[in-house]
């Protein structure tokens, strides 16, 4: 799933009406990959459990989408000028 977020270093997530939320619940870890033998770690933060994150956001009103396109459009339509993606999932 793709999330409209604001470009925080902890994001906060764009509602349908263009209002951002922070859930509580979510915990947040460093971004981790494994790229040919290497692990590298980023200062971009994850949710430590994927499907626990989308259903709290489900909860809270947060809107996802299953195509990144639909997110941009979603984007598009908030008055601000910076938000990111984020794939959940």
């Amino acid at each position: 799933m793709f999330f409209v977020v604001t470009t925080h270093n902890v994001p906060k997530f764009y509602m349908p009406d263009g209002s951002n939320v922070s859930p509580k619940q979510i915990n947040w870890i460093p971004f981790e990959q494994i790229k040919n033998g290497v692990r590298t770690r980023t200062s971009d933060l994850v949710p430590d459990n994927s499907m626990a994150a989308i259903s709290e956001l489900y909860k809270m009103g947060v809107k996802g989408f299953e195509l990144k396109e639909d997110a941009k459009a979603f984007g598009k339509t908030l008055k601000i000028g910076a938000w990111k993606y984020l794939k959940i999932g």
